[in-house]
């Protein structure tokens, strides 16, 4: 789990979800994921799209970004 990522307990403790019924709550977890999945491949997409190389465990992007392999 990702920092600042919230599990399923967490989640079902929110004011605005704890009202709602289990499937719905379901229903929000799975957007709420989506969300932060999107998130997280944005984040890792560098300026360009291409790749520059490889070094130790990481590929290096244009922009100095690392992606762990």
């Amino acid at each position: 789990m990702n920092r600042g990522e919230l599990s399923w307990i967490q989640f079902q403790k929110l004011d605005r979800i704890a009202k709602l019924s289990l499937n719905e709550q379901v229903r929000e977890y799975s957007y709420y994921l989506d969300s932060v999945s999107n998130n997280i491949i944005h984040q890792n997409k560098g300026d360009g799209p291409f790749l520059l190389q490889e070094s130790d465990f990481f590929i290096l992007q244009e922009n100095g970004n690392r992606i762990r392999l």
